[in-house]
């Protein structure tokens, strides 16, 4: 049977809570671990409390209940002691027996002895569970299970099994009572689990663990498991502080929880492998050069892309640091796409190849987006001619489905077995008998150094054989709440706000004037009611009078009000104006690695969405709230001493009113949150699809992304739906509660009326009053219900703000000034976040005014060697200097400033030619624009055009061609006049007179700037001054053209390959191997001018 199931399931409560249970019960917490209960969100319900027969869920509510006899350190990955104080093993590894530790005992107090281990392995072997199947019995592993006394437990085997001490790590294989009493930190009562699925445990008094200083473990009091199926609503539980944890974050809702400085992402690193399988029974796949040309062919780092930083490209089947891993393997495959195209036309095969790719049809722990990866994986083959055709399979039965590749995912279990073991020991699909003998001999053996030997064989053969590709190692994030989470976001936050109205306190003022003028006149106004009936009735006169002041009071109360909200109304604008401002420069202060793992559509509704919905709280709701305060505490006044008793009958539904109020809006405020997750994710899906049109109607794809659309949507949705909900609950019930002590006041001033004890016109006062009370009660939970709203989108706001770029001006940066242009790389190391090295040590130097080309296989470092000189990056090591400075002592504004930079792909905004250039340098004047375009040779093509500079481009400049508008590009490098020039020449094909124009711009651009340029022309390695030659993150070559073509090194290879046939090349005396067979031309130039 297949076992990788089962080892998933082993493995998730590593990758799960950071609650006390094993190795972790021994680390000293901090003070917000001490006490209290630990929340956690679930992605699904605890279905079961037998170890046994666990699924993934329940598996991390048992890790806390039950252990196991031995356990993993996950700092060490060593297994080390649990309820087995230690153990032994026979010299022929066919027998263990462990000695059990004392004072350990059940939950129901009886003690640990050897006859509840036997009884709980008897229940899994007896019982057929699955889990016991799958780490003992595949094929069966223990033949007996004996007690030797009450405190030792021998494990006799059928035959040695070198997984079997990890095995008994696995929390499935944890020991349990017949009543399923346990020995771990928690304890759960019969009545545990409610209804909901919410499972509560409680602390176990008697639990034998002790910290460092001797404190009894756990810290905690108790332990809440709830299941929350859906991402987005984890994510949002989280942040609203209803959980402290939420397991199993997808890549989008991890991304947004980085972003978030309340929360930390604590990733279990390398929780499954990702790899190619081929079926290496189907021709041409059946010849290993084949199957090694498919390796070559898939771009490892172009497919981390999808994981946002939780994963690593693999270069074995097992992570480094386990037992089998080879530290003197680099990569399984060099990335080498014209390698491998020659390798299927070494094997004399017709290109195109037809065959298929089968991946998952959802997520899995592997692969977040699976159709992306296959697509990709499929383009990187296309590229050596190899068409293969997408099909998307269940997951459940993707192991069964037939297709020559397979997009395959392997957990990485306790063992180095569970990996080789399911990919290569199970059967022998290509006859490499070898494999599958040195996996099986390793599972057969427990010498660990013996095996780990083995297991480095047989990572070695597969190499060679490429049974499978190993693609990347997936990563599962959770998250959970950092000190900051501990502070709600209430008058904190919105203190913050009112921080950007500080610039118009003058216009609050004058708002807050006008607003107690109109609070008065609006208290006034029942009391010349109230005369009007008592006195005016009786004497018309006056009646005149006193209507004639009604009419005044209000007629001016309206003015005075129109001129508030107008003055608020400006105020407010300004204000968000001010914070969308605000928005827009912090994201332009951003670094590149923060746009590396955000999408676009999720950042412009921070500016839209976010925004408006933060606007009506600043424009109306804080002089509303104001108002309505003042009316309340002045008509609570005034009829207080009108008549107390009605007034006490009045305020009793106050109470009622205000904690509903409470209730409802914080679940509205944390519901709005997560509507708002889901809106910018949306957002983000449909940004991506629009922005990649072309791509999406070429691979037709409309009903693909109409479905992710569709899928955000409905997230979206539901959370507005239950917002909804509760609104409509909350208002009737407000409404019911004020209209029903109206009739109450009613009655009983009735009462009074009739008795003489109160007039007609003081009780229609008292309830004009008491609707002016009732009012602003019913209006401040309207208003708190829009306040809640506005604080899930400030959340989101003041996150995104807070979040600091990695690289800005450090304390005591000043400006560069102007510069030669010498550089130097002074043993600079680099590597993208949690990734691994580029650079390493790597040193080098590039002279005042010389063009140096970087040339190199893809994947080398190139660009990010010219994103390190633009301080785009930071290195991790060493230092980058301009002029000898380094340049983290300068501000980057003025390094930059020294900086013209020419991208691959040009990229215009959608405005006018003119615009374009002037972006170079804002303040040149029409002269210099025109200059710098004649200079780019780009007049050429502009004085056909029907409104010459002033055309508009389009988005992206997608009205002018690749030529034209490279050479816009130019022109705006030309005008920043620079003394540094990054560049990075288009590969796109050009017609030979659009070729000779950029090329004739870009040596004008050249002239005398240091230039540091990724060559792809011929011309450009010949003309350069000095040529440094990159291969995995090191300098293998330097040296001119020349000099560099005599050497037969890497150079010569990739110059032969990529410019012109080797024929046209004198032939060499190589300094190294090169590659066997006549070289790919990818265009002919004809030699090189000596």
């Amino acid at each position: 049977m297949r076992r990788a199931p089962v080892l998933a399931l082993a493995l998730l409560f590593g990758a799960a809570c950071q609650v006390p249970s094993g190795p972790s019960t021994t680390s000293v917490p901090t003070g917000a671990q001490q006490g209290g209960t630990l929340r956690v969100a679930l992605p699904a319900e605890v279905t079961a409390f037998d170890p046994w027969t666990a699924d993934a869920a329940s598996l991390i509510a048992t890790r806390q209940i039950f252990e196991t006899l031995v356990e993993v350190d996950p700092a060490t990955s060593r297994i080390t002691p649990a309820l087995a104080s230690s153990w032994q093993m026979s010299n022929d590894g066919a027998s263990w027996t462990f000695t059990l530790r004392e004072g350990v005992r059940f939950h129901d107090g009886v003690p640990l002895e050897a006859s509840s281990v036997i009884a709980s392995f008897d229940r899994g072997r007896t019982t057929r569970a699955s889990a016991y199947r799958g780490l003992f019995d595949d094929p069966s592993a223990i033949a007996s299970v004996q007690a030797v006394d009450p405190r030792t437990v021998r494990f006799d085997l059928r035959a040695p099994f070198g997984p079997f001490l990890a095995h008994l790590a696995a929390p499935q294989a944890a020991i349990a009572r017949a009543n399923f009493a346990g020995t771990g930190p928690f304890t759960a009562a019969a009545n545990a689990l409610a209804p909901d699925g919410t499972l509560t445990l409680g602390r176990n008094d008697l639990y034998w663990r002790r910290d460092p200083e001797g404190k009894q473990l756990p810290y905690l009091d108790g332990l809440v498991l709830r299941p929350v199926r859906d991402a987005a609503s984890r994510l949002a539980e989280l942040r609203a502080g209803r959980v402290d944890v939420a397991l199993d974050l997808p890549i989008a809702q991890a991304s947004s929880a980085r972003s978030d400085p309340s929360l930390v992402v604590s990733p279990r690193k390398d929780a499954a492998l990702a790899s190619l399988g081929i079926d290496a029974t189907t021709a041409p796949f059946d010849r290993p050069e084949v199957r090694r040309a498919v390796a070559m062919a898939v771009n490892r780092n172009a497919l981390s892309a999808v994981y946002a930083g939780t994963s690593r490209p693999a270069t074995q089947v097992v992570p480094p640091g386990s037992l089998g891993y080879d530290q003197s393997v680099v990569e399984f495959a060099p990335l080498d796409t014209d390698a491998g195209r020659k390798a299927l036309a070494d094997a004399h095969l017709a290109t195109p190849i037809s065959t298929d790719l089968a991946y998952p049809n959802g997520p899995t722990a592997a692969y977040p987006d699976p159709q992306r990866i296959a697509q990709s994986i499929a383009a990187d083959l296309g590229k050596i001619g190899i068409v293969a055709r997408l099909r998307a399979v269940d997951p459940t039965a993707l192991p069964d489905a037939k297709a020559t590749f397979k997009l395959d995912t392997t957990a990485i279990g306790l063992d180095p077995d569970d990996v080789f073991w399911p990919l290569y020991g199970l059967d022998d699909p290509s006859g490499a008998s070898l494999i599958v003998g040195l996996v099986r001999k390793a599972r057969a053996d427990a010498d660990p150094t013996k095996r780990a030997e083995l297991y480095k064989q047989v990572s070695k053969i597969a190499r060679t054989d490429t049974l499978r590709v190993p693609l990347l190692f997936a990563d599962r994030p959770n998250g959970q709440r950092g000190d900051a989470a501990k502070k709600r976001p209430t008058v904190a936050m919105y203190r913050r706000l009112l921080r950007f109205v500080g610039p118009y306190r003058w216009n609050l003022g004058i708002a807050t004037v006008l607003l107690l003028v109109s609070t008065a006149l609006g208290l006034v106004w029942p009391q010349i009611v109230q005369r009007v009936l008592d006195l005016g009735l009786k004497e018309p006169g006056l009646l005149d009078q006193l209507v004639v002041v009604l009419i005044a009071v209000l007629l001016v109360r309206a003015v005075v009000d129109g001129l508030r909200q107008f003055v608020m109304a400006w105020t407010g604008e300004k204000v968000i104006f001010d914070l969308r401002m605000a928005i827009v420069n912090h994201l332009q202060s951003m670094s590149l690695s923060f746009f590396n793992v955000r999408k676009t559509g999720d950042l412009m509704s921070h500016v839209t969405s976010d925004a408006t919905l933060v606007h009506g709280v600043v424009t109306q709701t804080i002089i509303q709230v104001l108002g309505q305060v003042l009316t309340l505490v002045g008509g609570i006044t005034i009829i207080f001493l009108m008549n107390w008793r009605l007034a006490l009958l009045t305020l009793v539904v106050a109470p009622p009113i205000g904690i509903i109020g409470q209730y409802l809006g914080r679940r509205i405020r944390d519901i709005s949150r997560a509507a708002q997750d889901a809106q910018g994710e949306a957002v983000g899906v449909l940004q991506e699809a629009l922005a990649e049109v072309r791509v999406v109607q070429a691979f037709t794809r409309e009903d693909y992304e109409a479905k992710r659309f569709h899928e955000k949507l409905l997230v979206m949705f539901q959370k507005s739906i239950d917002r909804s909900r509760i609104g409509a609950i909350m208002f009737p019930a407000i409404g019911f509660l004020g209209f029903a002590s109206s009739i109450v006041v009613l009655w009983y001033g009735g009462h009074q009326v009739a008795t003489g004890e109160l007039t007609a016109g003081q009780l229609v006062a008292f309830l004009l009053y008491m609707g002016m009370v009732a009012g602003p009660v019913g209006g401040l939970a309207s208003q708190w219900t829009g306040i809640q709203q506005a604080f899930g989108a400030a959340d989101r706001i003041f996150a995104l703000l807070d979040t600091e770029p990695d690289v800005r001006d450090l304390p005591g940066a000043v400006p560069i000034g102007t510069v030669r242009g010498e550089i130097e790389f002074d043993d600079v190391s680099f590597k993208y976040g949690e990734g691994p090295l580029i650079f390493e040590s790597l040193s080098t130097g590039f002279a005042e005014g010389k063009t140096t080309a970087l040339v190199g296989p893809s994947g080398a470092g190139k660009t990010t060697l010219v994103n390190l000189v633009g301080r785009f990056y930071d290195p991790v090591g060493g230092r980058v200097c301009v002029d000898g400075r380094d340049i983290r002592e300068v501000t980057l504004r003025s390094l930059r400033e020294q900086i013209a930079v020419v991208p691959q792909e040009p990229i215009l905004f959608g405005d006018t030619i003119r615009e374009n250039i002037r972006y170079g340098r804002l303040d040149a004047t029409q002269a210099e624009i025109e200059d710098a375009a004649k200079a780019a040779n780009a007049t050429e093509f502009i004085s056909r055009m029907p409104k010459g500079m002033e055309t508009i481009v389009g988005e992206r400049g997608v009205r002018l061609s690749v030529g034209q508008r490279q050479r816009i590009a130019i022109a705006r490098a030309i005008l920043r006049d620079a003394r540094i020039l990054l560049l990075d020449e288009a590969t796109s094909s050009l017609d030979n007179e659009s070729e000779f124009l950029v090329q004739q711009a870009l040596d004008r651009l050249m002239r005398g700037r240091t230039t540091i340029v990724i060559a792809h022309r011929l011309s450009t390695v010949e003309r350069a001054d000095r040529i440094l030659v990159l291969d995995r993150g090191r300098i293998v070559e330097e040296g001119t053209h020349a000099e560099l073509l005599t050497r037969g090194g890497l150079y010569h290879r990739l110059y032969t390959r990529k410019f012109v046939d080797e024929s046209a090349v004198p032939p060499t005396e190589p300094s190294m191997p090169v590659l066997i067979g006549s070289a790919i031309g990818a265009r002919r130039f004809g030699p090189p001018d000596q």
